[in-house]
């Protein structure tokens, strides 16, 4: 999702302020060499445990960010930090960290009994011992046979889980069209929000991405 927001540099503590006007972050680096924006990033990070980018503003006090989680969970969160002082985040942080907690075990259970599409071997190693039911590669034109064998298993959906990169981005809308002509519901949502509560760019990683997500939600 995109936001616009309005920053404060040189400030006391990092903290989230919310005005009829929109969002007002503080953050304690001073607006000079990129400081700033980094330092805005890097808190909205922490806070929201989603990644973070600057894409306008980058040298204006209104910014506009792209906030690679699910809208309702991001919005509530900002709703709930707003004039708070997060400096160490306390109470709001495992606030956070319980709505991620919710999020994350509902996407998992629908990983666990869905039939997953992914590119390549080690992509494969990666996930299957998450998956209960079946997890397929499509790269390298085994695209076409991976959607006729989810039919032949009587599927009704498969989630696509590809790299986020332009490759994987390709392939996953190859794969949604291919799944929808087998007459199979192609889900890239489930895709959309693991990649983001786990900062997942590459699915080979994902037992790796998920083992840190836990740990750092059973810190807060």
């Amino acid at each position: 999702m995109k936001i616009a927001m309005r920053i404060v540099p040189n400030a006391k503590a990092f903290r989230v302020e919310q005005t009829p006007d929109g969002y007002k972050v503080y953050v304690r680096a001073k607006a000079e060499n990129n400081k700033a924006n980094i330092a805005l990033q890097k808190g909205l990070r922490k806070l929201l445990g989603y990644e973070v980018r600057l894409i306008a503003g980058a040298k204006a006090r209104n910014k506009v960010l792209e906030i690679e989680g699910p809208e309702e969970e991001v919005r509530n969160a900002l709703r709930i930090a707003g004039g708070t002082n997060l400096k160490k985040f306390g109470r709001f942080g495992n606030e956070v960290s319980n709505q991620q907690k919710k999020e994350l075990k509902k996407l998992m259970e629908k990983l666990k009994d869905s039939i997953v599409l992914v590119e390549g071997k080690k992509d494969q190693f990666a996930l299957e011992p998450y998956v209960r039911g079946r997890v397929l590669q499509i790269s390298g034109g085994r695209l076409r046979g991976a959607c006729e064998k989810a039919a032949e298993m009587g599927a009704r959906e498969a989630v696509i889980l590809t790299d986020r990169d332009n490759a994987g981005e390709e392939l996953a809308r190859m794969a949604s069209d291919e799944l929808r002509s087998c007459g199979i519901n192609a889900d890239l949502d489930t895709r959309k929000k693991l990649m983001a509560i786990l900062r997942l760019t590459f699915v080979e990683n994902f037992d790796k991405k998920y083992e840190e997500k836990l740990k750092e939600i059973n810190e807060n």
